[in-house]
């Protein structure tokens, strides 16, 4: 009776050992399908890129879903024509960041899905549905996941660390209009809970310049380090969330200005 008591125990564990060993397995297969396929489209956009570098910079191309025409960077056209939600690209140089920008309109669509809409442990690169990533808006805040693996935006917690800013000072946020690169001038953490933390991604268009003033003085005031960038009226700002366990339920925010173009 007392063996028989004891195998039941052991065979919980065994079971409970099993069923982690069978989702750390699929986790490592997820991910590892997540990874090649950021590699495959990464490899479309500098393919063609490359191949069309002699042609104009835009293509007329067909929203795959509407059918609606419109002009994208002809690096993009592939992608577009594969799901019409892209919006850009996010990259930071020397770093694992470099995915495509998703936005829909439907809210936190793409938190749990890929580039082809399929369930996904990573996610995706997203915009904020209510921002304008055309026009723009004043800002623009795109979210990821902070992966275990390294993937998405897990990269952006390094910038805790000013001496990780002072070599990556950088991003580029291409979008299908145009190539965009952004000077890092904030780095926090704030609360993700509602009414607790800064409502960081709510504002992307400013009544006026006070309004502006007073959102990237905030950001200013929260950051872990002073960058001696100070945005004013008129430029235009990509804020860059992910989760960050450092504080209960808490954001790692990267907020960057648009470089003005060389005269």
């Amino acid at each position: 009776m007392k063996r028989k008591l004891l195998l039941i125990p052991i065979g919980l564990l065994v079971g409970v050992f099993l069923l982690s060993g069978w989702r750390l397995g699929d986790y490592m297969i997820r991910s590892h399908r997540q990874k090649q396929l950021h590699r495959e489209l990464a490899e479309i956009v500098r393919a063609d890129a490359e191949a069309q570098k002699e042609l104009p910079p835009h293509k007329t191309v067909k929203h795959p879903e509407t059918g609606e025409e419109r002009a994208v960077l002809r690096k993009f056209a592939s992608l577009y024509e594969r799901n019409g939600d892209l919006v850009g690209w996010i990259c930071i140089p020397g770093t694992k960041i470099n995915y495509p920008v998703l936005q829909s309109r439907v809210e936190e669509y793409y938190l749990r899905r890929d580039f082809d809409k399929t369930w996904s442990h990573h996610g995706s690169i997203y915009a904020w549905e209510k921002a304008d990533v055309f026009a723009p808006s004043d800002n623009v805040t795109l979210f990821g996941h902070q992966m275990n693996d390294g993937a998405m935006f897990c990269d952006l917690l390094d910038y805790a660390d000013a001496a990780f800013w002072r070599e990556h000072p950088t991003f580029r946020f291409d979008t299908l209009d145009g190539e965009f690169a952004y000077e890092i001038f904030a780095v926090f953490r704030t609360s993700g809970t509602g009414g607790e933390g800064f409502a960081y991604h709510t504002f992307t268009d400013a009544a006026d310049a006070e309004e502006f003033d007073a959102f990237a003085a905030e950001c200013r005031a929260l950051s872990l380090y002073d960058t001696g960038i100070v945005p004013r009226y008129g430029d235009k700002l990509v804020t860059l969330s992910t989760c960050d366990e450092a504080i209960e339920n808490g954001r790692m925010v990267v907020v960057g200005r648009r470089k003005k173009a060389s005269p």
